[in-house]
């Protein structure tokens, strides 16, 4: 996401609240994202799949070593094969983890060249906002279903972060701004407020809390029953995360939130 101009000066226009509140939508016929990174994004693509055309040198390659694997064994005792076993499974182990370094390598160097880019083409005021703390939640299904997203197989915790593991969202904000991201993100907001306050208890950098379709819908849904004041649970909700400390909230109810704040200005 591009974000246009002094983040710092943007956010100390508005309100105390209303400088919080900021809503994007992209409809899909002006995304100029490649198809390739849609497909990464919606989970049509896992990275972590090895999948290997017949006829290629890598496969003949693989068959070579799978043969030679099953002579070598035949020729050793039973000592020897177990030794055998132990490490061809540390091998394997090895390059899982290599594969996993390099895909993240790739993508900070990806990363790299885009800030080098810009400020190859003057654009050294455009922000970077960087996913740094995307949680496998289950509060992204509404928007999954209403943009036809499901993947069609598997799940996407593979690349998003576990929602126990406090100390990796804290690392990977860290990391981020050292990367050279402008804002960091910290997704969704509020099962997470306690990697919020942290974050920014680590740095002064603008946080964006995303207050996802899930939560959005939770609300919605209560209110249509009668079950609460839409109103008051939304703005109790808003103020919750800026008190955790995000300068941007990125929500579903940013044009309820902006009418209600102009209604009280009035």
């Amino acid at each position: 996401m591009r974000l246009f101009g002094n983040g710092r000066e943007m956010l100390s226009v508005c309100p105390p609240l209303a400088r919080a509140f900021l809503v994007c939508v992209v409809p899909k016929e002006e995304c100029t994202m490649r198809d390739t990174l849609e497909d990464l994004y919606y989970g049509n693509i896992t990275p972590c799949d090895k999948r290997i055309k017949p006829g290629t040198t890598l496969q003949q390659t693989l068959d070579e070593a799978e043969q030679c694997e099953e002579r070598l064994t035949a020729k050793l005792d039973d000592e020897g094969k177990a030794l055998l076993h132990r490490l061809v499974d540390a091998e394997n182990e090895a390059s899982s983890t290599i594969a996993l370094e390099n895909f993240i390598l790739g993508f900070r160097l990806g990363v790299r060249m885009i800030l080098e880019a810009l400020d190859e083409n003057d654009c050294k005021n455009t922000m970077l906002m960087a996913y740094s703390a995307k949680f496998a939640s289950g509060f992204y299904g509404p928007f999954r279903e209403a943009a036809h997203s499901v993947p069609s197989f598997g799940d996407r915790r593979t690349y998003q972060m576990d929602p126990a593991n406090r100390r990796e969202a804290i690392r990977e904000c860290l990391s981020d701004i050292e990367e050279g991201a402008d804002i960091i993100m910290v997704k969704p907001a509020l099962a997470y407020l306690d990697v919020v306050r942290e974050v920014m208890d680590r740095t002064d950098y603008p946080l964006a809390a995303y207050n996802v379709s899930g939560e959005y819908a939770m609300v919605k849904a209560a209110a249509a029953n009668g079950w609460i004041d839409e109103r008051r649970i939304v703005m109790e909700i808003m103020t919750g995360i800026k008190r955790a400390g995000a300068k941007i909230i990125i929500t579903y109810h940013a044009l309820d939130v902006a009418k209600w704040l102009d209604e009280e200005r009035k």
